[in-house]
This record gives C-alpha cells, sequence and structure tokens, in this order.
C-alpha cells in the first residue's frame, strides 16, 4: 500500500495542524495597512459579484392574481336543468375551443415558415 502515499491529496510533510502554523505565522508577519487592502478588495470582489447576481436574477414582475368565479349549483337540480345550461353554454365552449384551435394552427404555422427559412426539415 505504498502507493497511497504517493496518491495522498495533502503532501506526506505537510499536515494540516503545520499549514495552520504556517498560515498563522503568514499573518503575525503582516502589518496593518496589509490587512486594510486586503478588506477592501475583498469587500470589492464581494460587491462586484452581488452586483453580478443581482442584474442576472432580477425580482420577478408582480402579477395581480386570476380570480376565477366559479358557479355554485344546487344539489338538487334535474337531469333537463343540467342539460338546458349545458345546451346554453355549448355554442360558447366551442368558440373557445375553435379560437384555441386557431392560434394554434397559427403559431405552427410560423414555426413552419421559420422551419423551412432555415432549412429545417
Amino acid at each position: 500500500m505504498a502507493y497511497l502515499v504517493d496518491m495522498a491529496f495533502i503532501p506526506r510533510p505537510v499536515r494540516p495542524t503545520r499549514a495552520l502554523g504556517d498560515l498563522w505565522q503568514f499573518f503575525k508577519a503582516r502589518q496593518r495597512h496589509e490587512y486594510v487592502i486586503l478588506l477592501i478588495s475583498t469587500g470589492m470582489t464581494f460587491a462586484w459579484f452581488a452586483a453580478i447576481f443581482y442584474k442576472l436574477y432580477p425580482k420577478p414582475e408582480y402579477k395581480q392574481p386570476t380570480v376565477m368565479y366559479v358557479t355554485q349549483w344546487s344539489a338538487s337540480r334535474t337531469l333537463d336543468e343540467i342539460k338546458k345550461q349545458q345546451a346554453k353554454d355549448l355554442p360558447a365552449e366551442l368558440e373557445a375551443k375553435r379560437l384555441a384551435e386557431k392560434a394554434e394552427a397559427e403559431k405552427r404555422a410560423k414555426y413552419q415558415r421559420l422551419a423551412k427559412q432555415l432549412g429545417i426539415n
């Protein structure tokens, strides 16, 4: 298992305690103005990243919630009343379905024209 020593993440002579000691000695050797410069440069870097992320992920715009009104029907309705109401609502439902299909066909035709322009099958 000697090959595991060569593959160690931290080289053999350096242990985490020694590395932290080295880091501590490095910071003890610094002067006060170097710490100020370090803080300013770190703050500026953080500010740049914060500004970039702020621009990348803007707050979503407020959309007013859609209110949907539902008709309450009594449980004691007769089958004839239900059929009358369905016959009354049928033209509006068919018109809405026709408009949706028309919009879908227009959108499909638009994409087919685009595909033809780009040479896509």
